[in-house]
């Protein structure tokens, strides 16, 4: 316990989301963990159409992931459904999701790559809140 509240490095996750699971890798530990989405929350034509269920299933993979108690940043990533683009609404609501998931003092960004990040891209990223 003690280990934990003395890391002074905050925690940078990195969640790709698919139509049918979520992938959540710690970038400071390398560690990764996935979960099946429920069909549920599941849309035609958004990939986040329900925030407090997507707050549910991604709650316990940060929790598991997580080294320490400062205040994180999350890249999050869609990985499908997102052929026109990110919507306004679909920024909003990541950013509400990130800001439960992390706290009002945690640092949200969003991804509209159609590759995926390498460790270098999304630690350049986290700089710039720095």
């Amino acid at each position: 316990m003690l280990s934990k509240l003395t890391n002074l490095k905050p925690d940078i996750f990195y969640v790709q989301l698919y139509k049918n699971k979520f992938i959540v890798r710690n970038m400071v530990t390398d560690k990764e963990m996935s979960m099946a989405r429920e069909a549920a929350g599941l849309s035609p034509r958004m990939i986040l159409p329900n925030v407090n269920l997507a707050h549910q299933q991604l709650t316990p993979l940060f929790a598991l992931l997580a080294t320490s108690y400062r205040p994180a940043y999350c890249l999050f990533h869609p990985r499908q459904l997102i052929e026109g683009g990110i919507t306004t609404v679909e920024r909003d609501a990541f950013s509400e999701l990130g800001h439960r998931l992390l706290g009002k003092k945690g640092h949200i960004m969003l991804s509209d790559s159609p590759t995926d990040l390498t460790k270098a891209q999304l630690l350049l990223a986290t700089l710039s809140f720095a």
